[in-house]
């Protein structure tokens, strides 16, 4: 019991002394919630919401998250739906 509370305790003490404690940013998680009632998007829709969204997010805030989910969301349109 002692090592699992300190495999708990001793990665958030060394990231607070190495300043290295992460925040998440709510651009980075999406989700499309919308209810049943509505049509039903096609894969491709979706693929390009998501791309449209991940460049959106990197318009707002340039970091290295959002330009690797850009990345990575317009690849998925390009191998999915071109």
């Amino acid at each position: 019991m002692v090592l699992d509370v300190l495999g708990g305790l001793l990665p958030v003490l060394i990231d607070a002394a190495t300043n290295g404690l992460r925040t998440l940013d709510e651009t980075y998680c999406n989700a499309d919630l919308t209810s049943g009632s509505q049509e039903e998007l096609t894969d491709c829709e979706v693929l390009r919401r998501n791309r449209d969204d991940a460049r959106d997010a990197y318009k707002k805030q340039k970091n290295y998250a959002n330009r690797q989910r850009m990345q990575d969301t317009a690849r998925n349109y390009r191998e999915g739906c071109e």
